[in-house]
């Protein structure tokens, strides 16, 4: 009898707990190919190997875990020398504007990102928890 007294409680822990999973959550650590991707609560900052962005406010998820966010994206320089003469390292990148969207299937993202003033929207993979070593432009 002292088994059943704990069952019932118990079960209705259960199923609640089952009632209000929701969505998966956005926020932590993602990686793929060439690109780190970081979120929390307040928006997200992404980083490539020639370039960073930042996303605006926190993803919001819909029904099917898509998302659409707005941020910004700079490109970096490797102040290389070019025929018209050195380039300047030091100086700070403009930042354009830049759509984030994509979709959260388990523990993988598919990411576009679209920057203003690109022709061609850039396409990521990224998985949750992958630890990525990006290589500076060089």
């Amino acid at each position: 009898m002292q088994l059943f007294k704990w069952v019932l409680p118990l079960s209705v822990v259960m199923v609640m707990s089952c009632a209000n999973a929701g969505p998966p959550q956005a926020i932590g650590q993602w990686g793929g190919d060439h690109v780190r991707l970081t979120l929390d609560a307040a928006g997200g900052r992404i980083e490539y190997e020639c370039g960073a962005g930042s996303i605006d406010a926190a993803l919001q998820l819909d029904a099917e875990n898509r998302f659409n966010a707005k941020g910004k994206h700079e490109d970096f320089s490797s102040g290389k020398v070019t025929g018209s003469g050195p380039t300047d390292a030091d100086a700070v990148p403009a930042a354009r504007g830049a759509n984030y969207s994509g979709k959260i299937d388990g523990d993988q993202m598919s990411l576009t990102v679209r920057i203003d003033g690109d022709k061609v929207p850039r396409s990521f993979k990224l998985a949750r928890g992958k630890s990525v070593k990006l290589i500076r432009c060089l």
